[in-house]
């Protein structure tokens, strides 16, 4: 699902300047103004835009905790989960 929303987010970025232009500057807020979403203010956005010359590589975090019942509840339902376990809107 992660997937499908980042991929919404770059096709956007490539078929409106505007909107990549603000997604560098105030990424937070180019994403809830474009899709009409709330991105609760414990979620960090970093925007990198790669260069010609250079390969941006992004690793998946490390979780070590396991997920309780009512994570995996959230997660089973179509939900997201920020990174403190904390669910987040759709």
């Amino acid at each position: 699902m992660r997937e499908n929303i980042e991929s919404s987010i770059r096709a956007a970025a490539a078929e409106d300047p505007a909107f990549r232009a603000a997604l560098t500057t105030d990424p937070r807020a180019a994403i809830e103004e474009r899709f009409g979403v709330a991105i609760p203010s414990s979620a960090s956005i970093r925007v990198v835009e790669e260069q010609a010359d250079e390969v941006v590589l992004v690793l998946p975090g490390q979780h070590s905790a396991a997920l309780d019942d009512a994570m995996l509840e959230q997660v089973a339902s179509g939900g997201y989960l920020s990174e403190s376990g904390e669910p987040l809107p759709l």
